[in-house]
Parts: structure tokens; C-alpha cells; sequence
């Protein structure tokens, strides 16, 4: 087992005995976890808020002084369009995608370390807001630039599994336009440098969202993947970048609830694709990995929507190195790398169960009150709340996977 596999499981090992259960209780992470607390109900903290599996851009709470595109309610409202090309400058081009199709892969092994090195976040979690916010914009653009080279990438897996590209419920456009495909579509915005009203392109996303669930639901998988990805790609360039949005404007306008329910939907229908797609299984798995980690790198998240990313990044982290042992996966191919991708998978179910418990359940942004670590997106006091109102004989909160922690208090302890 490598040194960094040990250390984080001795983490995992360490959280579970504040709650009283021991690590090897545990044959997976959706088991039921029985929690036994004394009278005064008081609970431990269970998780190290220095967990990798937070990305430490996403803290630094809302004061962070950002350099962002300085846009009005008119610039949204595209009745003044002069600042255009800077809000499509904040994003990749399509065409520097297309002839970089190892920039995933660069942004993980390298910008990410770089990043991390250059805010010297110290060994408690602790990090520098100022140093965050220096760093920041080009951790963003790497980011953003992933985003979009994953929904490239979807594209094209859903056109080699034969799925049509271009969905019957596409938005009004002219005649013409109405059998591109959404990278197409991306690509022409991007050369014009035109955006829509912003209120219109959320409105017109999230009925192409619904209708994906609609589908979703029919267990149309495949269809329901084509219209999710063409709804992501129909947001752009309003996009929850802090780039381009403060906290309040990005929640009010609804675009940080759609963009991340489109991402986690797109990782849930990936995980349903590999199940029907046994030759591309592997892929599918590797893209539901991809599209959760859109989301837990993300800004802007409601509680509710980081938990079930972080678990749907869990899941695939699993199956994949299940995929690896069974069907002989391309990756990871060697044992020390299933080890990390199947470690990582663990600790972001950790952070799934404890973000879950964390939520105030009203749909506010998670990392608001993560300012100098990430104990607010798992908050010991909002977790304690709702301890403090669960009855004398007990309560359960409930986990993405369909799994609770059941909690009981000591009478006379």
C-alpha cells in the first residue's frame, strides 16, 4: 500500500473513531453509520477539513477580492454589449480544444499542484485569501476549460455509441441553425462573440433540462445525455464562473442551481451509459468521474448538489477500478494508481456524507462561510443544529446512495 494511500486512510480511520466506529466496520462507505452521542448531544467534528477532496478555490468566502469582468444588470441583460469579448475571454476557444485534447490532463498534473504551491495552504487547511484570489483567475480558466473540453469530449462518446446530437426539443432558432449540433452551435457564439439576455438563456436551459430528466426517467439514458449536454453547452458564456458573477447575482438568476444539476445529471447518466455501452464502459465511468469533479471544483453549489457530486464521484471512482479488475480497463493501469483512484473515491464519500450533514436544507451556497478552510461547507454548528433537534429517542440524517447515519443519546451519560 503506498505512503499516501496509509496516510489517508489512517485520516479515515482516525474520523470514524470520533464517532465511535471502527474502520474496519466499514466494507463500504454507504454503510449505515450508528452514532451514539452522550446526553449534552455534543458532536466531534469527524472530518479533516484539510481533505484534498475540497479544492481550496472554492473557499475564501465572499469577500474574496477577485479580479472579474466588471459586468451590469444591463451587460446581463445584453442591453450593453461592449463587454462581450472580455466575457468570452474569460473561456477556452473551441478551436485551441480541438488541437489539445491533453489539456484535461495538464490541468490535473500540473496547474492544479501549481496553484496549490503558489497559496502555501499549510498543513491544518489553513489558506491565504489574498494568495487565493492572485492565483485564482488562472486556476479558473483551467477549470472553465476542462468544463468545455469534457462537453466536447461527451459529444463525441455519444456519437460513436451512435446517439443523434441534436435533440428534437432545441430552442427557436432560424431554420438553418436548427440541425447544429451544440458544439457547433458553442463554436459560432464563441467566433461572433455573442451572448443572449442571461434571464433567457436560464429559462430556455432549464426547460431542456426537465426534458432531459423526462427522458432520464423513461430510462431513455442515452437521449437523455444528448440533451443535458446540449443544455450545458447552451449556457455559454454565462457560465458560474466568479470570473464573471459575485455569490448573490450567479444564485439570484438561478445559473449556479442549473449549471451544477446539469453537470450531476450528466455524471449520473454517464454511470447508466457504461452499464449499456460494455465495449466503451470504461470511458463512460471515466466521464461520470469527470462531470461530479465539474462540480466539487466548483464556486458556486448549494450543499445539497456538492453532497450528491461528491458521492456520484465516489461511485465512479469504484467502478472503475472494478472495471480495471474484471475487464482489464486501459486505467488505471497499474496497482499504486487503482490504489489512489480507488483511496480518492473513498475519501470523496467521506466528504459526500459529511457535506449532507452540513446542509441547512434551504439551498444556499455551501462554501459561503468557507473563509480561511473549508468548515463551512461541512459546519460542525450546522450539523450540531440539527442534532440539538432530533427527539430523546433519536434521528437519522439521510445521505446521497440512499443511506442515513443513525443517532442515539446516552440518557444518563
Amino acid at each position: 500500500m503506498s505512503e499516501e494511500l496509509n496516510d489517508m486512510c489512517g485520516k479515515i480511520a482516525e474520523a470514524l473513531d470520533k464517532l465511535g466506529v471502527p474502520f474496519s466496520a466499514l466494507e463500504h462507505i454507504n454503510d449505515l453509520l450508528p452514532c451514539r452521542l452522550g446526553k449534552d448531544r455534543k458532536f466531534k467534528s469527524p472530518f479533516p477539513t484539510d481533505s484534498y477532496a475540497h479544492s481550496y478555490f472554492t473557499g475564501g468566502g465572499d469577500s474574496l477580492p477577485i479580479e472579474r469582468v466588471p459586468l451590469t444588470d444591463a451587460h446581463y441583460r445584453q442591453h450593453d454589449t461592449s463587454l462581450n469579448g472580455q466575457v468570452w475571454g474569460v473561456l477556452p476557444t473551441f478551436d485551441a480544444l480541438l488541437s489539445g485534447g491533453d489539456f484535461r490532463d495538464r490541468f490535473y498534473r500540473n496547474i492544479i499542484i501549481k496553484c496549490d504551491k503558489e497559496i502555501g495552504v499549510g498543513p491544518s487547511g489553513v489558506f491565504d485569501r489574498i494568495l487565493i484570489a492572485e492565483v485564482l483567475p488562472n486556476w479558473e480558466r483551467g477549470r472553465l476549460a476542462c468544463n468545455v473540453f469534457s462537453l466536447r469530449t461527451i459529444a463525441s462518446r455519444l456519437a460513436a455509441d451512435n446517439y443523434d446530437l441534436v435533440p428534437t426539443q432545441t430552442p427557436e432558432e432560424p431554420e438553418e441553425q436548427r440541425s447544429w449540433s451544440a458544439p457547433t452551435r458553442f463554436n459560432q457564439r464563441c467566433t461572433a462573440r455573442r451572448a443572449d439576455p442571461l434571464q433567457e438563456v436560464v429559462a430556455g436551459v432549464q426547460k431542456l433540462k426537465v426534458a432531459g430528466n423526462d427522458l432520464y426517467n423513461q430510462r431513455k439514458f442515452g437521449e437523455a445525455m444528448v440533451l443535458y449536454n446540449y443544455a450545458a453547452f447552451e449556457l455559454y458564456p454565462w457560465v458560474s464562473s466568479p470570473l464573471l458573477f459575485t455569490s448573490t447575482v450567479v444564485f439570484a438568476c438561478g445559473l449556479a442551481q442549473l449549471e451544477a444539476n446539469l453537470w450531476h445529471n450528466m455524471a449520473v447518466s454517464a454511470l447508466k451509459l457504461a452499464e449499456l455501452h460494455s465495449s466503451h464502459k470504461a470511458g463512460w465511468i471515466s466521464q461520470a468521474i469527470d462531470c461530479a469533479e465539474a462540480v466539487t471544483y466548483s464556486r458556486f453549489v448549494t450543499h445539497r448538489i456538492l453532497a450528491k457530486s461528491f458521492y456520484r464521484a465516489h461511485e465512479a471512482r469504484h467502478k472503475l477500478v472494478q472495471e480495471r479488475e474484471v475487464n482489464h480497463a486501459s486505467y488505471p493501469c497499474t496497482d499504486e494508481e487503482a490504489e489512489k483512484v480507488y483511496a480518492a473515491g473513498f475519501a470523496q464519500g467521506m466528504v459526500s456524507q459529511f457535506v449532507a450533514m452540513s446542509d441547512p436544507g434551504d439551498d444556499s451556497w455551501a462554501h459561503r462561510d468557507c473563509i480561511n478552510c473549508h468548515d463551512g461547507c461541512t459546519s460542525l454548528e450546522k450539523t450540531q443544529h440539527k442534532i440539538n433537534q432530533m427527539p430523546p429517542s433519536g434521528g437519522s440524517i439521510k445521505f446521497p446512495g440512499d443511506t442515513s447515519m443513525r443517532f442515539t443519546f446516552d440518557a444518563t451519560g
